[in-house]
């Protein structure tokens, strides 16, 4: 669903109008969603990079290399074990 930039789809994910937001471009930087993944954490949502890693703010290099999953929560675990299957 085209939603406009990454902070407000991963706020869609926080107040409930979708359950899961999968970016797999290195073409967002950490200012892209930081402010979001306050918000997210607040609801009770989770952000990750593709790995399964928290993503961590203020490193050297702010660019977002591996991509990042957004979800409310729930089934993280069945979203790595379809993006591990699907070679995502």
């Amino acid at each position: 669903v085209e939603s406009g930039s990454a902070g407000l789809k991963i706020c869609k994910v926080a107040e409930g109008s979708a359950e899961l937001y999968l970016n797999t471009s290195d073409k967002t930087a950490e200012w892209d969603i930081c402010a979001a993944d306050v918000i997210l954490n607040e609801a009770g949502g989770r952000i990750c990079d593709l790995d399964g890693e928290v993503i961590p703010f203020n490193k050297e290099n702010p660019v977002n290399l591996n991509g990042f999953v957004v979800s409310n929560g729930n089934g993280l675990s069945s979203i790595f074990k379809f993006l591990e299957e699907n070679k995502i």
